[in-house]
């Protein structure tokens, strides 16, 4: 009886601890069923030798597309596009085989053919007694956007850089080294770019030109960090750098201080081009100025230049004998006080005409006023200029003694020879008072004139 009853009792201990267990099970399950169907990757079971899906949570299902039901029909080489299925075979048995645990930037195809792609990590266990391999999906197309357009950034930068006439470079701030140059920095200083990574800026520049950017650098660099840390600082100047080949070439340099997420600077980014032929231009430009203007000092034809308005800006002490105004009052004077404006109408027609045939016209005569209202005739002869993509015109014009109806011929050796020489003149001045129709771009030059006194 006793054994009887002892029976019993562990028998109901067993079924109370078993049912303990199932209940513990049963939590286990659900616990893991949550986090099955809750989990925000996607989840896809498949056999390992069958290839066929066993088990998908609802994250797998919404990112292919697919219901439940639907994708556990499908096999492996389902979900990805043909071109791709070599290296997904490769990646799926080397994790079947613990070679691997991780494949990135898987492409796979959504239910409606387009394409994603996808992180893959997966382990091999056992389910139902079958080897499997459960894989997780993490959905990375944005990142692979992301990829592609940096990349092709980079190519755009990259074509930029290399075919740029500018010499773009980065300098670390603190070590005042080169950290990046582009490729066109062979095309001026005759150095490749890994070559010139190597030197110093006292390397690329004459002593004078290194003492130059050096105090650019240290007069800026406080005008810089005095601004906003969203405002970049640039300054450009002009200087001598050593070509590889020994000799000195002109560049222009203009830098801006960079700085890093702490609003420190960082980084010195330049952009220097060669500068060398406009350097020539613009000395061979002020030797032949200085030239010109040496004669026109001493010639006894008078000279001016006037702005777009007919304004006197620069004439020579000839023209103030002709026209007998002190320097002072001349300056700033408008060319109409002293063209008798009865000859408006009659310049309008000849400069009309000359502009609109280009033939040159010589010899023809208008009348100007002195200061002392003494009135001269002016003989002249006006003719077009071309200069670049701008038209010109030549005037030379000459003053008679006789009056209107008397005028001298044009060799009479009674004129006496003073010249007024309208030079660069913006024929815009004139062109608002009698010739509104040509282009604001042409210049006047060459104007001379004869002064010979009116008869009385």
């Amino acid at each position: 009886m006793k054994d009887s009853s002892r029976n019993q009792s562990e028998l109901l201990e067993e079924i109370a601890l078993l049912r303990r267990q199932i209940r513990d099970l049963q939590n286990t399950e659900s616990r893991y069923k949550a986090l099955f169907t809750g989990a925000s990757q996607g989840i896809l079971a498949a056999g390992l030798d069958s290839q066929q899906f066993i088990y998908a949570n609802p994250a797998l299902c919404n990112m292919f597309g697919y219901p439940e039901e639907e994708i556990l029909r499908l096999r492996v080489s389902d979900i990805h596009p043909e071109n791709a299925l070599a290296q997904v075979m490769a990646d799926f048995d080397a994790m079947a085989q613990n070679q691997k645990t991780r494949a990135s930037m898987i492409p796979c195809l959504h239910k409606d053919g387009s394409l994603f792609y996808a992180d893959i990590s997966a382990t091999s266990i056992r389910l139902d007694g079958k080897p499997c391999n459960v894989a997780f999906f993490t959905d990375v197309t944005w990142r692979k956007k992301l990829e592609n357009q940096l990349k092709q950034s980079e190519e755009q930068y990259r074509l930029l850089a290399d075919n740029i006439t500018e010499h773009v470079w980065l300098m670390d701030i603190k070590t005042l080294k080169t950290t990046y140059v582009s490729p066109s920095i062979e095309k001026i200083y005759g150095y490749p770019c890994d070559e010139i990574l190597n030197y110093s800026l006292r390397k690329l520049l004459p002593p004078e030109s290194f003492q130059k950017v050096k105090n650019a650098f240290e007069e800026e660099m406080p005008k810089a960090l005095a601004l906003p840390p969203s405002i970049v600082h640039k300054h450009t100047l002009e200087h001598e750098a050593l070509h590889r080949k020994g000799h000195l070439l002109w560049v222009e340099t203009t830098f801006s201080i960079l700085r890093d997420d702490k609003g420190n600077p960082s980084f010195i980014l330049g952009e220097t081009r060669d500068i060398t032929k406009r350097r020539k231009a613009e000395e061979a430009l002020r030797e032949s100025e200085e030239k010109y203007r040496t004669i026109l000092e001493t010639i006894e034809e008078g000279y001016f230049e006037t702005d777009v308005s007919g304004n006197m800006t620069f004439f020579n002490d000839a023209l103030c004998g002709i026209l007998h105004y002190p320097r002072e009052e001349l300056l700033g004077m408008n060319y109409r006080n002293f063209i008798n404006e009865t000859e408006l109408q009659k310049v309008f027609s000849i400069y009309n005409e000359v502009y609109k045939t280009g033939h040159p016209l010589s010899a023809f005569v208008c009348l100007i006023t002195r200061k002392d209202s003494v009135p001269r005739y002016v003989e002249g002869s006006v003719s077009l200029l071309k200069i670049g993509q701008v038209r010109s015109s030549d005037l030379r014009e000459s003053c008679a003694t006789s009056p209107a109806a008397n005028r001298p011929k044009k060799n009479s050796t009674r004129a006496k020879k003073d010249t007024v020489t309208f030079w660069k003149t913006s024929r815009r001045a004139i062109m608002k008072s009698i010739w509104p129709e040509i282009s604001p771009s042409s210049t006047m030059r060459n104007a001379k004139c004869w002064d010979t006194p009116v008869k009385k």
